[in-house]
């Protein structure tokens, strides 16, 4: 690098930089052999020198690596260069929020779904215990399509003492952020500032998202500097910003509660966003006929696939969105559609017959329709899934894509659109099948679907030969979301498989010290699973890689706990643990219990009886 720049920040290669202040630096930087970029934030030499600083520093990265939540910036690393302390962060490829405002405005739909996201940072963060006091645009990373939101720097405005409530102990401020996000008590100087100052920090940016503008003097109501704002979203927006701290919302979780109507806004925009594929045709007619997939199609490669993926969200919601956008009071559920969508290629292909609904039997209840369409939605699918692995590919796509037409919005949804994405990979189209695990991830957030789907699209990541951390951010995805699916193990067992490819590194919360990311992984597939030959696998490696850390009373307990919950399966683990205690650790005791409980079947039996003597 160039002119003040570094070349390297400790192990790391800088590759560019990502902004400078008076007190750090951050730069975007990698670490071989990982392609992946992460953020280094690295004290100015001025703060480094003093040791106060540069020992707040350190303690304030480590809190902050213990915040683990998708909305905030994750600490992976942390260590010094030279004398200068730094940490690493996940890198977010794409901007700041300010710089996204200022190069323009937000839509009301994306400033409610970027402030929702900031806020499930907040409310975590006041949960342990740290509030932010430094919380402004400038300290939120958003991707370019702002699906991914960031908080950073939590943690670095000082670690308090959970207490009571959301907002846990008020400590001393460690510095006054941006003026103009900064809460009244705290600009007068008498005041830190508790929880609500983070709350009208929040406001701020929800009102500068939302206006493209930050008040000066009287606070306009954000709906009338920008006719698309709904007028429901002004008084929770005025609420965060009143002067005094007791008429704000007491917590960020109540904050959201009032929010929590206004979700559906996402809906009517992906309405609009459909409306962008047929700009020539509106939302009519009755009925959606299939794309098929091998019809002939004047378009590229990439609009096809677009269209191909838009065309099964079509089916699964056009009957339920509206394409209006509301100006009142919170929407209630979208209304059905007047019309769908008919998909369009150069060449159509008839849509698959799909046989018509019986008219339900004079008197019958609408539960009594639902459960009927239930079952034979079900039926319908057992047949399809018998029938998948007889059929051509393309054959089975046509009928999976006619029963989505007819039993997309049943119970049976989900299972469905599974059964469409493992079709469409073995049918070669991995990119339709990727788009499709992510529509059953979005759709079916929360349920056990979507942890199967994110499985299955780290594989196809793979597969695409796509970088291995998009694969470990679904895999991360599925182990801080979905520990109790049936898709935690073999994802954790993929998860730890790349880590130790990439030889990633994580840092130990026991510790605050980096070790291997597989360790962290491999432990919590052993807290999770207390039984099965892939918990007894992860017991070894962690033995083992504890061992190599030369962190030896942790390896001799990981043996223990593997001869004990294992011991015919691993009879030669107290072996192991028996000569740890003996060679490295300097137990006799502790190494003669061991030895005695090699189990006869070992093939150290002898060899342990006879140390065990020798050891009075």
């Amino acid at each position: 690098m160039t002119g003040n720049t570094p070349s390297r920040i400790g192990p790391y290669e800088v590759l560019g930089v990502i902004g400078v202040g008076t007190t750090a630096s951050v730069y975007k930087a990698q670490r071989a052999p990982s392609t992946r970029p992460v953020a280094v934030k690295v004290l100015n030499s001025r703060v480094a020198s003093d040791p106060a600083s540069a020992d707040r520093f350190r303690r304030e990265a480590q809190s902050m690596a213990r915040l683990v939540h998708s909305n905030i910036a994750q600490v992976v690393d942390v260590g010094l260069d030279g004398d200068a302390p730094y940490l690493v962060m996940e890198y977010v490829d794409g901007s700041s929020l300010a710089q996204r405002i200022a190069a323009a405005r937000l839509t009301p739909t994306e400033a409610l779904y970027v402030i929702e996201e900031i806020a499930k940072a907040l409310q975590f963060s006041h949960q342990h215990g740290v509030i932010h006091r430094d919380l402004n645009p400038r300290n939120v990373r958003v991707s370019r399509d702002l699906s991914v939101v960031k908080l950073t720097d939590v943690g670095l405005s000082r670690a308090q003492a959970p207490s009571a409530g959301e907002g846990g102990a008020t400590g001393t401020f460690a510095g006054l952020g941006a003026m103009q996000y900064t809460a009244p008590e705290q600009a007068s100087g008498g005041a830190a500032g508790d929880h609500r100052a983070d709350i009208y920090a929040l406001g701020m940016i929800f009102y500068h998202a939302l206006t493209g503008q930050l008040p000066v003097g009287r606070v306009g109501l954000p709906s009338e500097l920008n006719k698309d704002v709904p007028v429901s979203l002004d008084p929770i927006v005025l609420k965060c910003l009143a002067s005094n701290p007791t008429d704000r919302y007491d917590s960020v979780g109540a904050f959201l509660a009032d929010l929590a109507p206004l979700e559906k806004v996402t809906h009517h925009q992906l309405a609009r966003e459909l409306n962008r594929f047929w700009p020539t045709r509106a939302l009519t007619g009755t009925s959606v006929g299939p794309v098929a997939p091998d019809a002939p199609d004047a378009s590229g490669p990439a609009t096809r696939i677009v269209i191909g993926a838009v065309a099964v969200v079509v089916v699964l919601i056009a009957v339920g969105l509206s394409v209006r956008w509301f100006r009142s009071a919170a929407p209630a559920a979208p209304q059905a559609a007047p019309a769908a969508a008919q998909a369009q290629t150069a060449a159509p292909t008839p849509a698959p017959a799909v046989p018509a609904k019986p008219a339900p039997a004079a008197g019958q209840t609408a539960a009594t329709k639902d459960s009927t369409l239930a079952a034979e939605a079900a039926a319908a699918l057992a047949s399809l899934k018998a029938d998948a692995g007889r059929s051509a590919p393309a054959d089975a796509l046509i009928r999976q894509r006619g029963w989505l037409a007819r039993y997309g919005n049943t119970a049976s949804a989900a299972e469905g659109l599974l059964l469409l994405a493992d079709t469409q990979a073995r049918a070669g189209q991995l990119q339709e099948s990727l788009l499709t695990c992510r529509d059953v991830e979005t759709r079916f957030r929360g349920l056990p679907p979507a942890a199967e789907a994110l499985l299955r699209h780290a594989q196809l990541l793979q597969q695409v030969k796509a970088s291995p951390e998009e694969s470990l951010d679904r895999l991360a995805e599925i182990a801080r979301d979905y520990p109790a699916s049936q898709a935690f193990l073999p994802a954790m067992v993929l998860k730890a498989g790349l880590e130790d490819k990439l030889k990633l590194q994580a840092v130990d919360p026991q510790r605050g010290t980096s070790v291997p990311a597989s360790l962290m992984t491999r432990r919590l597939v052993a807290s999770r699973v207390t039984n099965g030959p892939a918990a007894m696998a992860a017991l070894r490696q962690i033995a083992s890689t504890y061992e190599d850390l030369k962190r030896f009373d942790q390896a001799a307990k990981t043996y223990v706990e593997l001869g004990t919950r294992y011991p015919e399966a691993t009879p030669d683990a107290w072996f192991a643990a028996a000569e740890i205690y003996e060679r490295r650790l300097n137990d006799k005791a502790a190494a003669k219990a061991a030895y005695l409980k090699v189990p006869p079947a070992s093939p150290r039996y002898r060899d342990a009886q006879s140390r065990a003597q020798k050891l009075r």
